[in-house]
């Protein structure tokens, strides 16, 4: 005759079950998180080059006629750098060309250098902002990430403007900043539910001001 469990028994397979589970999902969760860090190694690897060839030529890579702002304005384009418009200067491909040129970015492929772990491509791009109140016209240059995992947004927010996801206007101020569309944000938390909530794998693009110190 066969004998059933027990009900020790039962716990005890029900404890088993508990621990490999909560093994898994911290093991995603680690997974998630090195892939976030290997984005923004890339991304502040990109920065830096961008640095470099500022301090060699008095100006940012992409910034042609040295006024200042690189000439690509579009933030929310699809089209990532696909060396097919090294010579245009408006076209994404045309910075990474300089700063390949310059000797500072080694792989010859802009689409390989524009690719992130998870989510892009990066691209460089000038953008311009009129404070509604002051009138003020304010020119950015920005590294645009387009569609990378919250989790990257969380992780540059703390690493690099040193404040919280959810603090007033994170994704509004300082050098990580939220994209809206065709705008960059000036207000308003990550946490916000319209941007990430606290969902970190929900998609989301990023203006990373690299000219700001």
């Amino acid at each position: 005759m066969k004998r059933g469990f027990t009900l020790v028994e039962l716990a005890i397979v029900l404890i088993i079950i508990g621990i490999i589970l909560s093994s898994a999902l911290k093991a995603t969760e680690i997974i998630k998180d090195a892939k976030a860090k290997k984005n923004i190694t890339q991304i502040t690897k990109l920065a830096d080059a961008q640095h470099q060839f500022f301090e060699r030529t008095g100006r940012y890579a992409g910034d042609s006629d040295n006024d200042g702002k690189i000439n690509n304005a579009t933030i929310n384009s699809n089209s990532e750098p696909n060396d097919t418009n090294t010579t245009t200067v408006t076209d994404p491909d045309y910075a990474f060309e300089e700063l390949i040129n310059m000797g500072i970015l080694s792989e010859q492929n802009n689409a390989n250098l524009a690719s992130l772990t998870v989510g892009g491509p990066a691209y460089f791009a000038g953008y311009e902002y009129t404070d509604t109140g002051s009138g003020n016209i304010y020119v950015y240059n920005i590294l645009v990430i387009r569609q990378v995992p919250c989790l990257t947004a969380f992780q540059m927010e703390i690493s690099l403007d040193k404040n919280q996801p959810d603090d007033a206007n994170s994704a509004g101020t300082g050098r990580v900043r939220n994209i809206n569309g065709t705008a960059i944000r000036t207000a308003d938390a990550w946490t916000l539910s319209t941007i990430c909530a606290n969902d970190v794998e929900k998609k989301t693009d990023i203006a990373y001001l690299f000219d700001r110190f």
